[in-house]
Order: C-alpha cells, then structure tokens, then sequence
C-alpha cells in the first residue's frame, strides 16, 4: 500500500471504498425498473453521482452514507441505485472506459478536497515537511 500524499487520495483504497459503496446501493430499490432496452444513464451522470457519494463517506469518516443520505444523493441526480448498477452491468467488462470513469471519479474527488478541504480519505494526517516525526532523529 503506498503511503498517503497530500491532496491525492490513495487509490487502492478509493477504488475499495467506491466499490463497496456501489455493492451497498444494491439494497437501494424504488420498486421502478428501470433498465431502458440496454440504455444507460450518461457517463457523466455516474460520475457525478458516485462522487458525491464518496464525498458523503468521506464526510462521514469512512463510513458508506446512510440509505436516506444515498436516497438524497441519488434524487439530486435524478436516478436510481438501478440506474448505477445497470450502467456497471452494461459497461462493467469494458476496462478502457470504467478505468476511465474511475480515473474521473479520483480526480474530481482530489479537486473537491483542495477546493473544499474534504477530510483525508484515508484518515492519515500528512505531517509537515518541516518537521521531524516523533522518535526520528535529523541527520544534518
């Protein structure tokens, strides 16, 4: 696992949480279906909406929103957990462009976090470059 740098979420573990975070909007169902004969929601729409919510569990600590909160989330996008999960079954196997996607979703999280200065996601705190860690000794 590569340390933390500051303003750069570390990957392995934003594309850990943005998975677990879209496994948990399984339990998310209107009751409408809402599969359009193969359509999807626009690329954009996803990202849109799986940035915000990675934006809410960084918020929360870490921790994947509430269903009221991914409910919210979702409404503001006008779409449905149906809707993410039938764009990653349609496109899911298609690795040049859900890299993509995830490489949009990481960058507008970074510029989110210098923006708006989003807590760590990864809960470490950088330490100042100039500053010693404790215990450490300064080689002159």
């Amino acid at each position: 696992m590569l340390p933390w740098i500051p303003g750069r979420p570390n990957r392995q573990r934003l594309v850990g949480i943005l998975g677990i975070a879209l496994l948990s909007l399984s339990g998310c169902d209107d009751g409408v279906p809402s599969s359009r004969d193969g359509t999807t929601i626009p690329r954009e729409t996803f990202v849109e909406a799986m940035v915000d919510l990675r934006e809410a569990a960084i918020r929360s600590g870490g921790e994947a929103p509430s269903a009221a909160e991914r409910e919210r989330i979702l409404q503001e996008h006008g779409i449905g957990a149906e809707d993410l999960r039938t764009f990653v079954e349609i496109h899911g196997e298609n690795v040049p462009l859900m890299n993509e996607v995830w490489s949009a979703v990481e960058r507008r999280l970074v510029e989110r976090q210098e923006e708006e200065g989003l807590p760590d996601p990864s809960g470490d705190t950088p330490e100042d470059p100039g500053v010693a860690a404790p215990g450490s000794e300064e080689v002159e």
